[in-house]
């Protein structure tokens, strides 16, 4: 079971995003490789480990796209839909 992909947590994610909101939760991937794996809820699966930066980042500096990042699904996922089917086949606006 392979469990994160991201290799870096850049010091800016979120902190200047237009809702107004300041930072953006990690995002803990986890994906089964051909492999049965039953988790539960409240199961933990690893341990996070910060280590300080050799700089202070310049929040000043130069823009990044991180800045202004939200929550989004991987590229791997397709666009979420505005409608959803029903038991009977009907359309119904997402919720």
């Amino acid at each position: 079971m392979r469990i994160h992909y991201a290799g870096f947590v850049h010091p800016l994610f979120g902190t200047r995003r237009q809702d107004g909101n300041r930072g953006t939760p990690l995002i803990f991937e986890v994906r089964g490789h051909q492999v049965d794996v039953s988790l539960a809820d409240g199961e933990k699966l690893a341990n996070l480990t910060f280590y300080r930066m050799s700089e202070d980042c310049d929040p000043e500096g130069e823009a990044t796209p991180y800045e202004n990042q939200t929550l989004q699904l991987s590229k791997f996922f397709g666009p979420w839909p505005n409608k959803l089917r029903d038991n009977d086949g009907k359309l119904e606006p997402a919720a």
